[in-house]
């Protein structure tokens, strides 16, 4: 799919879970692979709809992920989108974060297998705000650099 338009034909997708590879950004050079899941529920009884995206970034020490939850509902014959918003920005990693990080009791998708994991509403918040503004590649460059943040240069271990 090209990038420009990975977020914006969700709703020709039946109801279901779908995966997509991410291109690399056109002019820079990355490590990192870039996924998007989508999952599609639908409601038909009360006429309200969701999608759910997951946009992942794996590196060699982790996955940083960003989730946004996009409601709408079918108003007659016409769809109505309401505002998405923001779920998370998850770490996941295979290694404890901090002091005292308890291992996920969930099978973590983005690693396969057990995970530590931790999130923020704050930087989903930051993130969307960003992708609304700039756009998805400023949004891949933001989790870009997060996962810096967490996992230091991709060869460390985790801080």
């Amino acid at each position: 799919m090209n990038e420009d338009n990975i977020i914006s034909k969700f709703w020709l997708l039946r109801p279901g879970r779908y995966h997509f590879d991410v291109p690399q950004l056109q002019g820079r050079k990355s490590t990192f692979q870039r996924s998007l899941d989508i999952m599609v529920h639908r409601n038909a009884g009360l006429g309200f709809y969701s999608v759910m995206f997951w946009l992942f970034l794996k590196g060699s020490s982790g996955v940083v992920q960003f989730s946004l939850l996009w409601p709408y509902e079918m108003v007659g014959d016409r769809l109505e989108m309401h505002r998405p918003f923001p779920v998370d920005i998850g770490f996941h990693s295979p290694l404890p974060l901090y002091e005292g990080h308890a291992l996920d009791d969930e099978e973590c998708s983005a690693l396969g297998g057990k995970c530590y994991y931790k999130s923020s509403d704050q930087l989903a918040q930051k993130a969307f705000d960003m992708f609304l503004g700039y756009g998805e590649r400023v949004l891949w460059s933001f989790l870009e650099r997060e996962y810096e943040n967490a996992f230091g240069d991709g060869e460390k271990q985790p801080k």
